[in-house]
């Protein structure tokens, strides 16, 4: 009777979308993955915006270098005009008086050249900087990323040897308490396909997706799991993560089905009394 019960309660959930294998075992790394595309893409928007600016104000000191140039060739004809006037001293005083106001504009036009020419160097040197700091950031995560696609690869590479099945579950396990999950999830999925310790790995599998707050997931391998053993020692657990992965999902009339269920089937058990607890909470 209670074993039919149980089986009604998972009735609901039997039509569950399978959650991917491969999103499940590297889900967390295609993340961090993008994540350091994303920034690297950036970085290099920035990069491209930051050479512009350096070439427009590199434009921009050359036409002022010209100017400078100029003014200082122009300063230096009046002074040679002027030293002319004086061996000479044929030149009347207006003609040098207004040689020598051209002197002293130029030599304004000059300084103030000069304090353009500086801040455009100082400019150009903070960019140059700034991109260099960039470049290096880009490098690193671009070394970054290489690396996390390496330990991924590994992570799902193991040798599938099925001689070794009770090694390879043992190995799982530790593991996953451990929280190795890309580890542990490739070899579970491993075990699965060779139909190897189903439940217990369907189990398993729902443990780490319990773990990582993906619930969905987290039910859906706890069916399986309850399907092919619901006689089996975790049962208890199982039905406790179970309903209390309902109740976060806000499906709290399923979660008190489970913990009722549990409560009937397993009344002396710690997650008995947890579940209790849980649905004293949901009454209110």
């Amino acid at each position: 009777m209670r074993n039919i019960l149980f089986i009604l309660i998972l009735a609901p959930f039997l039509g569950a979308n399978e959650p991917s294998a491969f999103e499940l075992q590297s889900g967390a790394t295609k993340k961090e993955m993008q994540n350091l595309k994303d920034k690297s893409e950036a970085n290099f928007d920035r990069i491209f915006e930051l050479e512009n600016k350096i070439k427009q104000l590199e434009i921009s000191f050359e036409g002022i270098k010209s100017i400078y140039e100029g003014q200082s060739l122009n300063i230096n004809d009046i002074n040679n005009k002027l030293n002319t006037i004086n061996t000479e001293s044929t030149a009347n005083e207006n003609e040098t008086s207004k040689l020598e106001e051209q002197v002293t504009n130029n030599t304004k036009n000059v300084q103030i050249l000069t304090e353009s020419l500086n801040s455009l160097n100082g400019s150009i040197a903070q960019i140059k900087e700034l991109l260099s700091e960039l470049q290096q950031e880009i490098k690193e995560i671009q070394k970054e990323s290489q690396e996390e696609s390496k330990t991924a690869q590994n992570n799902s590479t193991f040798q599938k040897d099925t001689t070794k099945k009770k090694e390879i579950f043992k190995e799982a396990r530790s593991l996953t308490y451990t929280k190795k999950f890309d580890e542990a999830i490739a070899r579970y999925i491993w075990f699965i396909e060779i139909d190897y310790r189903k439940a217990e790995s369907n189990y398993m599998l729902g443990n780490i997706a319990y773990e990582q707050n993906k619930y969905n997931d987290a039910i859906f391998y706890y069916k399986e799991s309850a399907i092919l053993d619901d006689k089996t020692k975790y049962m208890p657990r199982l039905l406790l993560n179970c309903a209390n992965s309902l109740r976060v999902l806000g499906k709290n009339d399923d979660a008190k089905n489970f913990y009722n269920s549990l409560i009937l089937r397993f009344p002396d058990s710690p997650e008995a009394k947890e579940a209790k607890e849980q649905l004293k909470k949901l009454k209110g």
